[in-house]
């Protein structure tokens, strides 16, 4: 059986937020995507799934996060953990004092599906602004 190939259901607005995100990422800034863009990004089965992957490779976090799940994996203390659902979350502050840091969303393991700077009070008690975000 052939594999069905995937294509973008909008390329102009697929291209848009392929930009955003990946300048964004480069700008070290949070992407904006507008309500058109979200809309796209939950009907486009091209972009869709490919979405969480650009936000991933965008921010240049993943050998960071990499080393952060391995630190867990090890038991260092430094890494905190909570499990919401299917999702593991991992978040290691800047600096011992610090109340900013990384936060790292897995799924089924290993799968990273989010890298995020964001503070120790986002990890604790989590609001989900963004539709997508469970999705990722």
């Amino acid at each position: 059986m052939k594999e069905q190939r995937r294509e973008c259901i909008n390329p102009t607005i697929g291209k848009q937020i392929y930009i955003e995100i990946f300048d964004a990422g480069i700008n070290r800034r949070l992407a904006t995507l507008s309500r058109e863009h979200e809309a796209h990004i939950r009907a486009c089965p091209y972009c869709g799934p490919l979405v969480p992957a650009w936000k991933i490779k965008a921010g240049g976090r993943l050998a960071d996060a990499e080393r952060m799940l391995a630190a867990a994996k090890a038991g260092r203390a430094e890494v905190l953990h909570r499990r919401e659902g299917d999702l593991d979350m991992y978040f290691k502050r800047n600096t011992p004092a610090s109340s900013a840091g990384l936060m790292v969303k897995t799924k089924g393991g290993d799968e990273i599906i989010s890298i995020d700077e964001t503070s120790i009070e986002n990890f604790e008690h989590p609001r989900v602004s963004n539709p997508s975000e469970c999705e990722e």
